[in-house]
């Protein structure tokens, strides 16, 4: 996922305007994974071209790196003191929240009539 590793012009949008406008971009660009979702959720057998599902996952690259900055940029500046606490936690917590997401999907999707 090169869009997410490639983040040098988005520090500068936040260095310019702060947080707000990564949220909203990273709100509006999170609509590719539903894209994506509904793609191979409902189009799998037509199957979508590789050039869509390309620029969905490009998208989506971007959409959480916009998140990713902006939090971790704000953290840093709220708590001065512990920078490196304040981003474990964050980074700690979402791993646990995939984790747990997961582990509901299994419960409720795997399940058998």
């Amino acid at each position: 996922n090169a869009a997410g590793y490639t983040g040098l012009h988005i520090g500068l949008i936040y260095d310019r305007y702060g947080p707000k406008p990564l949220f909203l971009g990273s709100t509006a660009l999170s609509l590719a994974f539903f894209t994506t979702w509904a793609l191979v959720q409902y189009f799998d057998k037509i199957s979508a071209p590789a050039t869509y599902l390309s620029v969905l996952y490009f998208l989506q690259g971007h959409a959480m790196m916009l998140g990713d900055i902006a939090v971790l940029s704000t953290l840093v500046r709220l708590f001065p003191k512990n920078k490196g606490r304040a981003v474990g936690i964050a980074k700690s917590f979402g791993g646990l929240s995939g984790s747990l997401l997961n582990q509901f999907y299994y419960l409720t999707d795997s399940v058998s009539y």
